[in-house]
């Protein structure tokens, strides 16, 4: 999920990560091309969307510039895309496709503050049942 300008960096491995600089130059010799999708509507943080009884924008940056979740509050669902991943236990997004590890850990502490007991991940298992807790212990973690 991806919000902002179509002009921002496509993902792929962060040149700035150790393994970004061993991979990077094979990854854009054999790595997918990178291209923009039209966009058929621009949302912004915070905005609700009229569909499925009302889904609210969460912009969460770190993965990409303009990465975006979405929160289903009347069935307490949160739709994660890549703000974190849930590969063998919950944690940040991979750090070599990670644009920027602090926004990422701030948009971690944001979701936390959301109530939600359904967490579906980009990469990963569901988490069902209070996974709005596991966020919290994740955002407190990354604090310290």
């Amino acid at each position: 999920f991806s919000v902002g300008h179509v002009d921002e960096p496509q993902p792929g491995p962060n040149p700035s990560s150790l393994l970004g600089k061993i991979v990077g130059p094979l990854w854009e010799r054999l790595g997918p091309k990178p291209t923009t999708a039209a966009v058929d509507v621009e949302v912004s943080d915070g905005q609700e969307l009229l569909i499925a009884g009302g889904i609210r924008v969460v912009h969460t940056p770190g993965h990409t510039p303009g990465h975006v979740s979405f929160l289903l509050p009347a069935k307490k669902v949160l739709f994660v895309g890549d703000a974190a991943a849930n590969i063998l236990r919950l944690g940040m997004p991979l750090g070599m496709f990670t644009d920027d590890r602090e926004q990422a850990r701030e948009s971690i502490r944001k979701l936390a503050e959301l109530e939600f007991d359904i967490a579906c991940f980009g990469h990963g298992r569901v988490l069902k049942g209070e996974a709005n807790l596991r966020f919290r212990r994740l955002a407190e973690k990354l604090a310290r």
